[in-house]
């Protein structure tokens, strides 16, 4: 055989060597990319649940809700501070969920958005946002201001509790 023949033949061996290598990058980049969203995911759950872990407790829970509606006393320094502190980490968490999606590392349809607009409908929470938002990246501040626009101010009558009490009313009425 030829030198030349060898030398053909080597270079299909190369080039096939190249196509599995190829191949094998691709799976490599799309696996990675799964396993990137699903820390990323997790990321989020964990956000969410860091953010849901004081409102366990009693005592802040009444602080959130009198800095969130009004009402019933205002905000000393420390439970303002307590407020202002909670925001803050609730908005530096939404801006990494939102600088994620923008990334396409998480899907823009994760269930954290239907839970993360619940502070523009409390006028303590919306002003919140206000005395903080210009620390924050300008176009999260510009997809933030548009969604709270978007939302009415609630009163203390209206609400989840509100809905939770007329849901469980109906359906001890309809088991009577």
């Amino acid at each position: 055989m030829p030198l030349s023949d060898l030398a053909n033949i080597a270079q299909v061996i190369a080039s096939a060597a190249v196509v599995v290598s190829l191949v094998f990058i691709s799976m490599q980049i799309r696996q990675s990319t799964v396993v990137n969203k699903a820390v990323m995911t997790a990321q989020t759950d964990q956000y969410f649940a860091n953010l849901m872990a004081p409102l366990l407790d009693r005592e802040f829970s009444e602080l959130w809700f009198r800095g969130s509606m009004g009402g019933n006393g205002e905000l000393d320094t420390p439970d303002f501070l307590r407020f202002w502190a909670y925001h803050r980490n609730m908005f530096h968490a939404q801006q990494d969920v939102y600088t994620q999606i923008k990334t396409g590392l998480l899907d823009k349809n994760a269930h954290w958005l239907q839970e993360r607009s619940i502070q523009f409908v409390f006028p303590g929470s919306r002003a919140m946002w206000e005395i903080q938002k210009e620390t924050f990246d300008p176009d999260f501040v510009k997809f933030q201001d548009e969604l709270a626009a978007s939302l009415p101010i609630v009163s203390k009558e209206s609400g989840r509790r509100a809905k939770w009490h007329r849901i469980k009313e109906s359906y001890i009425k309809a088991a009577s």
